[in-house]
């Protein structure tokens, strides 16, 4: 998510029987180099074919991630993954050469493909620092080069994320609003993948918003400047 330039007030409720979001259900694999190729969407088969990139992403310290993504969405495929720092691997012609280096980079070097929402939230109490992201980010991929032989090195710098989640230094210490609550309530601050940070009762505070993706009213209103970014989520009882 990018940090918006204009105040806006979100409002999320919850709704059993109707629904302002409606979830788009699309005929994509996302394991689609498991099935043949007669068995995906024209759509997604189309899809594939389109030039694809291979990636290292930094979560915090000691957590990195491999991972692909359709080269002119990848900056938003970053975003809604939170990740803090990025390197691009390789930029491939395909979807398939994309995933073929991404399972390599996973077996070879023992790197993960997925980076859980616990560990997510995890990470962001620790401080975030470009040097420490930059640094790991640059051994991995020297790294992979040399397990692999790659004959393209990274072609892309290592592109710092965090102003992109906050729009002034992201606030410490912050508590887990967990996901028990039933309403929650405050000034937003920042978001990192679907983790909102936000200040009520003058404490920091996170919370995950996927719970409320494709079950909840959304109300965007603009307001004026120099009103601060709100939200209000409440579940029913």
């Amino acid at each position: 998510m990018t940090w918006p330039r204009k105040s806006t007030r979100l409002v999320l409720t919850n709704a059993k029987s109707s629904l302002l979001i409606k979830t788009a259900i699309l005929a994509f694999n996302p394991a689609f180099y498991n099935v043949p190729v007669s068995q995906l969407s024209p759509r997604q088969q189309a899809y594939n074919r389109q030039p694809h990139c291979t990636y290292l992403a930094y979560f915090g310290p000691g957590v990195v991630k491999v991972g692909i993504a359709l080269q002119k969405r990848v900056l938003k495929r970053w975003l809604e993954q939170g990740a803090r720092a990025v390197m691009i691997l390789q930029t491939t012609k395909d979807a398939y050469q994309a995933r073929e280096l991404e399972a390599q980079v996973s077996e070879t070097l023992h790197i993960p493909e997925r980076i859980t929402v616990a560990k997510k939230k995890q990470l962001l109490h620790v401080p975030y620092r470009w040097e420490e992201a930059a640094l790991a980010l640059a051994e991995h991929q020297e790294a992979i080069a040399q397990a692999l032989l790659l004959q393209e090195a990274a072609h892309d710098a290592v592109q710092d994320l965090q102003p992109h989640y906050f729009p002034v230094i992201q606030p410490q210490p912050l508590l887990d609003a967990g996901q028990r609550q039933q309403s929650v309530a405050g000034r937003v601050v920042g978001m990192v993948g679907d983790l909102v940070v936000y200040e009520a009762g003058g404490r920091f505070w996170m919370s995950a918003l996927k719970k409320y993706i494709g079950s909840a009213y959304v109300h965007l209103s603009a307001a004026p400047l120099a009103t601060q970014t709100a939200f209000n989520f409440a579940q029913p009882a």
